[in-house]
Parts: structure tokens; C-alpha cells; sequence
């Protein structure tokens, strides 16, 4: 108690030095040491600033901050008072500077195509693994173009102004693979081992057998691992043997197999914890006389030793012993158990952030002081992380402190250049037509940051969409974490004009957005007033006019995905009811209940079943003799069923035949993903079933359809573009079966 009143008696008094004047003021800042990075570039790093309170601390922060920049080899800072306030200093050394950039020994490629590969350039700042990356990234190139012996490699040398960076190329014969051979294979066929690499020989139409070095390393990592599986626990791909021909280059790999091994028995020794069968529940490997699956085994070593993390045990040492069985071919396991002491999480430490604010990175670290530490909460964090988009690279890893059973979680983290997007383009798609964009969007927007307006992880976007078809506008803004609490609030202004087949609909309105998360569960309520015009109505069924629309949408949901980017594991789901009239005013009453859930499962290492369901139901209520048809559900394409053209499914008009929506919809969709091009291409088959009604006591048929197609998600923006191909498999007489699909999701 009297440790915290004497704290609250120092705060006052600082408080009260502060308001009175007595904290010292900054009068100057002094650069020294900068010779190519400017003053004003160095400034904007630094919270010390002219006219601000002295701290030391936050010196300190300053100096780390620009040690971590990458802009200097050394940063140190001083600070002398004086009569008027206190003069700070930083001095610096800067990073060596490429002075120029010379490529040797190129002949089969532009010069200045080799530059722009080789991603650095005089000028910049000198750093050996962006050479080394770029030497390769330019022999990668030259393989694509027939040389299968080119090496590529740079050499740094002082030079008066910095460092002289020579590129040196050594080409080779021009020529592709012709044939890959295998010495000291018996076990498999020579096919079942070809199938196993990417390197691949020259065939017409199909493959131009190109050869790249670092490429057939992981081939031959691949072999071995493809053994390993099996049971041939010794084997190695001994010598690599590439022999220039008159048509091509052969490749050799000389194996040495060895025998096949089995399991023996399964044990274990140490200090458990937990009863022995919780442990046997998390191996793969534990049946007497299998084959002695090696891959396998280093999962389950993978397995137990996160088990013990997860508990808290950082410490913990897992080893796995083989030993000879009671057969020459089989080999026992014993995994040896030392947990060590439950940890603790201590301080969490931020470093590596120049623009973005401490707080928006802390509160996506899933483990907080106090909390025991948890490789989970690790994974997690690093994820969330990652999903912001703000960084580069991250690093999370515990840091042992003085104090028995507490570690610190530092967290380093590299930012991109920018996290601004202004973005223009156009496309196509199935329902739009035609479309073109424009977007000025800030991801780590600080409306408290004025001139800069960068590092508060708030999101700020201007959106603009023309096409033959539909054109709007956005403004939005959303703070994720108001007043610090994992509570969004945001607002929205847009205008929507959009010309359906059978009538012409106009929207202009604003909104506010409001809601809580709680780890995987969150609630939200959306408050929107819009004005609703619809001209050039075709069915008679329907009816032209203009509406006021006073709604409130309350959306209830839970996410359990692994990535929200690119999931592959996890629950997507949304309970959405939009109340609209009633209570609210406005001259539209109804109902309007909507269930959306997205799961996603790992089937092996890249291919993931993903299934997407859709519910909704609709009703009116008051005065308004039945649900807008502009409000109704509508069937077929992307998101419902493909193979049918987009918006004809269910009620039509009896005199026109168009669709006319209506109060019930079911839809669902499975898919089959796997990456075609890491998370930015992927391919897919798919079966959708579902249908549009009248209400749910007057269900129906089902529709179902089935295709393939390809869905690419363009970096770092938030444009994901379908083209699938669908095939209709109850199609109406004289309906066209088979449908290409076009979607371009803008987000805003």
C-alpha cells in the first residue's frame, strides 16, 4: 500500500512539473554523421523532437529505432541542457552504398533485362543477401533460357565513393535435359522416381527441360524423403552427374538404398507428466512391424515436443532414441522426456517498428503477461500478424529473463515500404460486365497522426467502380480497437447504381458500424439509412418507385480460421438479421435472416476441402404487403449454384419469365483447392447444390451443378478473381448446361 501511494505521489508531482512548465523542453535536434540519408527522412524516425518534453526514454526508443532502420551500421545519441532546454544529438554511420554495378561474361541476355532481375542498382544501400538473392533470381533466368550450366555469382571491392558490386556470369552450352538416369536403384521404378522431382526431361509441347541447380537439390531432397516414407532410413543420393551432350545435358543420380527398416516397440522414459497413453495418442508411428516411416517419425518427435510447449514447458527436452529390435531390419523407439518448469510470460518487447505504433502490434500477441506460455499463442500471434499485411518479415520467439520460470516474448518485425495502396484497373465479370476501378486505401491509417497519417492500424478507403452495368462510390473508415478495447467502430457513406436485366436500382445512404470481439467470437450492429430508387421495371409482377430503407443489421459471428488470407483450416461462420421499418421508421417493413459458414480442412500438405453454406429466410412485417423485391434472395452463380446463369434461379415472373427473387434460399457449395502459384494462384473443382423459393413451406427441386476453375488473389489488395467453368445438371429445357463464371470480389 505504501509502495503505491508513493507512486501516486511521484505521478502527481510530475504531473504537476508538467502542467506548470518545469519539464524540460527540447530546443534542438542535431544530426551528424549523415552524408547520403537527408535530415528530414532521419527526423521523421524520431519521436524527440524540437518543441517536445525531454525523456530519456523515449532517446532511447529513438536510438533503437533508427539502429533497426537498416539505414546506419552505427547509432549512438547524447543530449546537453542548457539555459533554454536540452540539445539532443544522434550520431550515425551509414550503411556502405553500392557506387556502381558491373555485369561480366553476359552474352544470351539484354544487359538491361539482367539489371532489373538482379533487384539492386548503384545507389543503394550495399547488403550481401540481396546480392546473393539477386545472382540467383539472374541465373534462374538464364536456365529458363536454355542454359542449364549457368552460375551466377557477385563480388563486392572498395571503390572510392563505396563499394564496386561485379556480377559475374558463366553461361555454358545452350541446351535442355534430355535424359535422367538412376545408378543403385532397385526398390522402385525408375517412372515411380522420376514422378517425385520438378526437374523434368525435354518434351515436346509439354516440357522444355530446363534445368536449374538449386531446383534438382531439392530434387534429390525430395527422393530422399520420398525413401524415408518408406522405410529406407540410410539412404542417400550419393553423386550427381551432369553430362553435356550434343542434343542436351543427361542427368545421373547415383543412389545407395540401403535396407528397409520396421518398428520394434514404442517406449518411454523420463518424467512424464501424463499418462503414458496421452503421449502414444499424438504419434502416428506406433504399431509393432509397420514400416518404419521416417517422415513420420520426425512428425511424432515434432508432435510431443509442442505438446510440452504448449503447457508451458519452453524448456522441455524430447528426444527420440532408435535402438537395434530383435530383428536386423527393425528398430525400436524410446523417447526420453525432460519437461522442465512451467514458464510464464513476462514483458512482451516490440522492436523492428519505425512507422507502426507499439499498440497495434502488442494487441495481436495472443499471449500476454502472466499468461503460460503456449507454442499455439506463438502460431497464433505470428499469424495475426501476418494477416495485417503491415510487415515484411516477423519474428516471435521467448527471451529468458533473470527470473526463474518467466520469459519475455520479443517480437521483431520488419515494415513494408508502404501499407498505402492507390489502385486502378479493370476487368470482367459475370454479373457486372464490364468493370473498371479506382482506389485510394490506407491499411495502417492514424487519424491521430496528422500529415502522416501512418502507424495506428486504423483502415481509411475511397472506392470508385464503373462499368456498363453498375457504378458506385464508397468512403469508409474503421477503427479496429477503439479506445484500446477490442471494440471496431466505423462509417460508411456510398451511392450504388446498378442496371439488373429487368429493372434499373439506385441506392445512396450512410452507415455506422459498431461491434465487440471476444477471441473467436464477435457481435456486431449496423445502423444504416439509405434511400432506394428503382426505374425501368420490365415484369409487371414488379413495381417502380422510390423508398426510404431505415435498417438495422445485428451480425453475430465466430472464426476459428487459421489465416484469415488464406485459410486452410478452420470455421468462418455468420448469424446475420437485418430489422428493417418497424420501430426504425422508413417506409419498408421486413425480416431478414441470413446464416453464412465457411469451413476449411487440410486433406494433405496443399490440397484443402473448403465448404461454403448458405441459409436465409426473409418476411415482411407492418405495413408493406410483402418483401421488395430488391431485398429478395436471388440463385445461380458464384456463391450459390454455378452452371446457371447468375440470378435465374427460383420464382419467376409469370408473364415475362424473369426472375423475380424470392424469401427462402439454400445453398452448398464444395470445393477441392490446391495452389497452383504459392497463395496467389490456385485451381479447383467444385459440386454446388441449392435453390431459390417462395418461402420454405413451398421447397422445391434442387438445383446442382459441378466445374473446375482458378481463383487468383492479387497482392496485397483485397481483389480475389474467379473465372470458373459450371455445368448445369438439372437445366430447364432449352437452358444452356454449361456456364462460364467471372468474379471479381471488391471489397470496400
Amino acid at each position: 500500500m505504501r509502495t503505491a501511494r508513493r507512486l501516486l505521489l511521484l505521478s502527481a508531482i510530475s504531473a504537476a512539473f508538467c502542467r506548470f512548465g518545469w519539464c524540460e523542453p527540447i530546443v534542438k535536434v542535431e544530426i551528424r554523421g549523415n552524408a547520403r540519408i537527408s535530415e528530414h527522412r532521419i527526423l521523421l524516425l524520431l519521436k524527440s523532437r524540437p518543441g517536445a518534453d525531454f525523456s530519456e526514454t523515449v532517446l532511447r526508443d529513438d536510438t533503437r529505432r533508427l539502429a533497426e532502420s537498416g539505414l546506419f551500421s552505427t547509432v549512438s545519441s547524447s543530449f546537453q541542457r542548457t539555459e533554454q532546454g536540452v540539445v539532443v544529438r544522434f550520431t550515425v554511420v551509414e550503411q556502405q552504398v553500392i557506387s556502381s554495378v558491373s555485369i561480366k561474361g553476359l552474352r544470351r541476355m539484354k544487359e538491361k533485362e539482367a539489371r532489373s532481375l538482379l533487384g539492386f542498382a548503384a545507389g543503394d544501400t550495399y547488403d550481401p543477401a540481396r546480392c546473393a538473392a539477386g545472382a540467383r533470381a539472374l541465373e534462374d533466368a538464364l536456365q529458363e533460357k536454355g542454359l542449364p550450366l549457368a552460375s551466377v555469382r557477385s563480388e563486392a571491392s572498395p571503390a572510392q565513393d563505396g563499394l564496386a558490386v561485379t556480377v559475374i556470369v558463366e553461361e555454358g552450352p545452350k541446351a535442355g535435359i534430355i535424359d535422367i538416369s538412376f545408378e543403385g536403384v532397385t526398390a522402385f521404378s525408375v517412372s515411380t522416381l522420376k514422378k517425385q522431382m520438378k526437374t523434368r526431361e525435354r518434351r515436346a509441347l509439354f516440357f522444355r527441360g530446363t534445368l536449374k541447380k538449386h531446383v534438382l537439390e531439392e530434387d534429390c531432397a525430395a527422393l530422399q524423403r520420398f525413401y524415408r516414407q518408406r522405410g529406407y532410413l540410410d539412404m542417400q543420393v550419393t553423386k550427381t552427374s551432369i553430362t553435356p551432350q550434343k542434343k542436351g545435358v543427361c542427368i545421373t543420380l547415383t543412389i545407395s538404398e540401403g535396407p528397409a527398416y520396421t518398428l520394434g516397440k514404442v517406449t518411454f522414459t523420463g518424467s512424464l507428466l501424463v499418462p503414458e497413453d496421452t503421449l502414444r495418442g499424438l504419434l502416428s508411428l506406433t504399431r509393432e512391424g509397420t514400416v518404419f516411416d521416417g517422415v513420420a517419425a520426425e512428425k511424432d518427435l515434432a508432435a510431443l515436443r509442442s505438446f510440452y510447449f504448449n503447457r508451458g514447458h519452453i524448456r522441455a527436452i524430447v528426444e527420440q532414441i532408435p535402438s537395434p529390435g530383435d530383428r536386423p531390419d527393425r528398430i525400436n523407439l524410446t523417447y526420453s522426456v525432460a519437461p522442465g518448469d512451467v514458464y510464464t510470460v513476462g514483458a512482451v518487447t516490440i522492436k523492428g517498428n519505425t512507422r507502426t505504433k507499439d499498440k497495434v502490434i502488442r494487441r495481436e500477441v495472443a499471449l500476454s503477461p502472466g499468461d503460460i506460455f503456449s507454442g499455439a499463442g506463438l502460431t497464433k500471434s505470428f499469424t495475426n500478424l501476418r494477416d495485417l499485411n503491415y510487415f515484411e518479415g516477423i519474428s516471435i520467439s521467448p527471451e529468458a529473463t533473470a527470473e526463474t520460470g518467466i520469459a519475455d516474448i520479443a517480437v521483431t518485425v520488419q515494415e513494408r515500404e508502404r501499407t498505402g495502396i492507390m489502385s486502378f484497373g479493370g476487368g470482367y465479370s459475370s454479373v457486372d460486365g464490364p468493370v473498371g476501378f479506382f482506389s485510394i486505401e490506407q491499411t495502417n491509417f492514424d487519424i491521430t497522426n496528422p500529415w502522416h497519417f501512418v502507424g495506428g492500424g486504423q483502415n481509411m478507403k475511397f472506392w470508385v467502380q464503373l462499368g456498363s452495368e453498375q457504378t458506385s462510390y464508397s468512403l469508409s473508415f474503421t477503427e479496429p480497437y477503439f479506445r484500446d478495447r477490442p471494440v471496431w467502430l466505423g462509417v460508411d457513406l456510398f451511392k450504388y447504381k446498378r442496371d439488373w436485366t429487368d429493372y434499373d436500382e439506385d441506392r445512396a445512404g450512410g452507415g455506422l458500424r459498431i461491434g465487440r470481439r471476444w477471441d473467436r467470437w464477435s457481435l456486431g450492429f449496423s445502423p444504416v439509412l439509405e434511400e432506394i430508387s428503382i426505374t425501368d421495371v420490365v415484369p409487371p409482377s414488379l413495381t417502380a418507385g422510390t423508398w426510404r430503407e431505415h435498417s438495422l443489421t445485428t451480425r453475430l459471428g465466430y472464426r476459428s480460421l487459421d489465416s484469415r488470407r488464406h485459410p486452410t483450416e478452420g470455421w468462418d461462420t455468420s448469424l446475420e438479421l437485418k430489422y428493417a421499418g418497424g420501430l426504425l421508421a422508413g417506409d419498408l417493413d421486413f425480416v431478414r435472416l441470413t446464416l453464412e459458414a465457411d469451413y476449411y480442412h487440410r486433406l494433405t500438405e496443399k490440397l484443402v476441402l473448403h465448404s461454403h453454406t448458405l441459409l436465409g429466410t426473409a418476411t415482411e412485417m407492418g405495413d408493406t404487403p410483402e418483401v421488395p423485391f430488391f431485398e429478395k434472395f436471388y440463385g445461380g452463380g458464384i456463391g450459390t449454384v454455378r452452371g446457371y446463369k447468375e440470378r435465374t434461379l427460383g420464382p419467376r415472373d409469370p408473364v415475362t419469365g424473369s426472375a423475380i427473387g424470392g424469401n427462402a434460399i439454400v445453398a452448398q457449395n464444395l470445393e477441392l483447392i490446391y495452389p497452383l502459384y504459392e497463395d496467389i494462384l490456385k485451381g479447383l473443382v467444385f459440386f454446388d447444390i441449392g435453390n431459390v423459393w417462395d418461402s420454405w413451406s413451398d421447397r422445391g427441386e434442387f438445383k446442382k451443378g459441378v466445374g473446375l476453375g482458378v481463383r487468383f488473389a492479387v497482392p496485397f489488395l483485397s481483389l480475389p478473381i474467379d473465372i470458373q467453368y459450371g455445368f448445369a445438371l438439372d437445366a430447364e429445357p432449352g437452358e444452356d448446361s454449361r456456364r462460364l463464371h467471372i468474379g471479381m470480389t471488391f471489397a470496400f
